[in-house]
């Protein structure tokens, strides 16, 4: 009996750590501060800036925690002091300078980047999935493809008299061709690393000099490029638990369908359920819009979008409605979140 009881417990032990995301606060949800500026990165802990300005201290930077526990909107969400965006899970995420231009010459850097300490160190000859989400922010003249993930034995950690870029070769880097320019969604940017064993620091941004850097100019007159960043995941690719088997339930409370091309549907998005519908009614309970989507083998997040049209075809008018979403769990239990939806023009 107590050697089974052993067996078990090394089960259990196994499939414990097998499971766990190695990056703490992946979402950016635990902070020792609500944000109430510019500049507090920091409070997102363990998170910080690795290049800084005032010298090695790690509560001194300029890159962005947005959380909508904030008083203060420009660093609040969805809505804040560099565009409109929704978390991908819970209430809050970051966001850095990736590139900038003081000049019309490509010769200035400016870099922002994110760090913390890995819950464990990885493993050697391991194989380890990396993933995280990322949006250009509305006001960026530029996007560029030069996002990466540095995996370090020590922290980046340095003094710099200027935010240069930091000049090491990320394992993990988006591809090249693909300049993220969209500001409506979250993309994905994901890869896997056999790791040299001992590195215990992660650091997110881009490493590459201004003129490395794939751009695109794009019809704005800034002359930079600034991410939001959420939902960082390292795990080991054996696991049993994959990031893309983690539920969530992210559920809007206001949208603006006026035809600039941000925000302007309803986004109701789910993932770790077999089954996603949604049901919008009017002020006196009549039905405007509903909508079902199914999961399937190569499908694991399920999306709905409202376009503000009600199912006979008419637009909706600004105001208030109520909204009905049911789901069901990996488990196929049924459940349901009710609430109301608002919206603006």
């Amino acid at each position: 009996m107590k050697f089974c009881l052993s067996i078990l417990l090394m089960i259990l032990f196994y499939y414990t750590n097998a499971q766990q995301n190695l990056v703490p606060n992946s979402s950016f949800e635990i902070y020792t501060n609500c944000p109430d500026n510019a500049a507090q990165l920091h409070y997102a802990t363990p998170w910080f800036q690795p290049n800084v300005i005032y010298g090695n201290v790690i509560n001194s930077c300029s890159s962005e925690y947005f959380n909508s526990c904030a008083i203060n909107n420009a660093v609040s969400t969805p809505l804040n002091g560099v565009g409109f965006q929704f978390p991908r899970t819970g209430n809050a995420y970051v966001g850095i300078r990736v590139y900038f231009l003081s000049t019309l010459t490509d010769t200035t850097y400016s870099r922002e980047y994110i760090e913390c300490k890995l819950l464990n160190p990885l493993q050697k000859g391991k194989e380890y999935c990396i993933s995280f989400y990322v949006s250009l922010a509305d006001p960026c003249g530029y996007a560029v493809s030069n996002i990466g993930v540095y995996f370090s034995l020590d922290s980046l950690l340095y003094s710099s008299a200027i935010y240069v870029n930091i000049n090491v070769i990320p394992q993990i880097k988006n591809s090249e061709t693909n300049i993220i320019e969209d500001k409506e969604n979250l993309v994905l940017i994901s890869g896997e690393y056999i790791a040299e064993g001992g590195e215990q620091f992660i650091t997110i941004g881009n490493f590459d000099t201004n003129i490395n850097t794939n751009k695109k100019k794009l019809e704005r007159e800034y002359y930079f490029s600034y991410y939001y960043i959420d939902d960082v995941s390292v795990y080991l690719c054996e696991d049993t638990l994959n990031p893309t088997d983690t539920f969530y339930l992210h559920i809007p409370n206001i949208f603006t369908p006026n035809a600039d091309g941000l925000n302007d549907t309803w986004q109701v998005k789910a993932n770790g359920t077999q089954q996603l519908s949604a049901a919008v009614y009017n002020r006196w309970g009549s039905l405007l819009w509903q909508q079902e989507v199914f999961a399937d083998s190569t499908q694991h997040e399920l999306h709905l979008s409202w376009n503000e049209h009600s199912n006979t075809g008419l637009p909706a008018s600004a105001g208030t409605y109520f909204y009905l979403v049911s789901y069901t769990t990996k488990e196929e239990e049924l459940k349901k979140e009710k609430g109301f939806l608002t919206l603006v023009r």
